[in-house]
């Protein structure tokens, strides 16, 4: 971008650094804690009214293949098909919430 604004004719160009690592503050707003994103989704786990034991509920949360006949699996969100989904200022975690009994 420099290289292309000294281009056009502009000669008090400079590329400025601050540090950001999410404890400094610039006027009223906090720095933001530099990162890199490789990978996220979001995936609901729906496993019905039907029979649906404890471990093939504990498999599908550590991402094993399942056996449960019920059970339906619907991506929400993948930060791979369209990165805006990842929030910002948002951090890393493996998370499993359940929403709902099992059987």
């Amino acid at each position: 971008m420099a290289e292309q604004l000294r281009a056009y004719g502009l000669g008090d160009v400079a590329i400025l650094q601050f540090p950001a690592d999410g404890r400094i503050f610039y006027g009223t707003q906090r720095s933001r804690p530099p990162w890199d994103a490789e990978v996220g989704d979001l995936t609901e786990f729906n496993f019905g009214v039907g029979p649906c034991d404890k471990q093939t509920v504990k498999n599908a949360r550590a991402g094993f293949e399942l056996d449960c006949v019920n059970m339906t699996a619907k991506q929400l969100a993948s930060y791979e098909a369209m990165p805006i989904v990842l929030a910002e200022d948002s951090e890393d975690a493996n998370v499993t919430a359940e929403t709902g009994g099992c059987g």
